[in-house]
């Protein structure tokens, strides 16, 4: 009886525990990006993509993206994680959700590593957001 009483006192510590160190965490995280672009897809449907960056101190940043069009009411997630690894290695990974037709299928993005000296902000400010910006841009004209 008295194992069981311990058992559940620890149980109860620990989601306690997590209870608190959850929006701990959380609130390190820092959205430091956000925005919105409309474009028409290849068929010529408008559609919107916007996105929301966050960032724990320069080392890790992570990017979450949603497309959706109206007309074919097709959704898509794109998440981002850029990290820097060492001194002069970073890690960018991620993956995309679909959604179309009560279906979701998710692709994971292959990781890719790079060597740079750059943190894992300034990979994002100089390099992966304006690729990602031109890219969309490229799609609406």
């Amino acid at each position: 009886m008295n194992k069981n009483l311990v058992l559940m006192a620890l149980i109860m510590s620990m989601f306690v525990g997590l209870q608190i160190a959850e929006p701990a965490a959380a609130a390190s995280m820092k959205v430091v990006d956000h925005g919105s672009v409309k474009f028409k897809d290849y068929y010529g449907n408008p559609c919107t993509f916007t996105w929301k960056t966050y960032q724990i101190k320069t080392s890790y940043v992570k990017m979450v993206g949603h497309a959706y069009s109206p007309k074919t009411k097709k959704e898509a997630y794109m998440y981002v994680y850029i990290q820097k690894i060492s001194k002069n290695l970073v890690k960018i990974s991620g993956k995309d959700v679909l959604k179309y037709s009560g279906h979701t299928k998710t692709i994971k993005i292959p990781t890719e590593y790079g060597y740079s000296k750059l943190t894992a902000a300034q990979c994002y400010w100089r390099y992966f957001r304006p690729s990602l910006l031109s890219t969309i841009t490229k799609t609406m004209s």
